[in-house]
């Protein structure tokens, strides 16, 4: 569910009756928490088509919006993989990560989320 959930949001949108119709849960009960604090930063928005997707702030910062729906197991590997790097200015695979587990955002939507 939350990749499915991470690559819609990353591309076309999430049709909210696909979504529940192919996992036996609703969306928006069961990631009801991260959506309220993605909404409430403008993050993402609810077609009339009931199409959840990614606002133009949602957009720029989707690698962070995506951190918000990794698992708790695929975090603590994050963080424990992140602790053995001695220095992550020289770390040669570090410094050419490009992916969203590590990265928290820059803009100030993304920081009211994460605090």
């Amino acid at each position: 569910m939350r990749r499915t959930l991470m690559f819609a949001l990353r591309s076309s949108g999430v049709l909210l009756s696909r979504f529940e119709r192919e996992f036996g849960v609703s969306l928006e009960v069961y990631f009801a928490r991260e959506l309220r604090a993605l909404k409430e930063a403008g993050l993402i928005c609810i077609s009339k088509d009931g199409v959840l997707s990614l606002t133009d702030a949602g957009t720029i910062n989707s690698g962070a919006v995506s951190l918000l729906f990794f698992s708790n197991n695929v975090l603590e590997q994050v963080a424990y993989n992140d602790g053995r790097i001695a220095d992550k200015r020289t770390d040669l695979i570090e410094k050419h990560d490009y992916s969203p587990a590590a990265r928290y955002g820059s803009s100030v939507q993304m920081k009211e989320v994460f605090q």
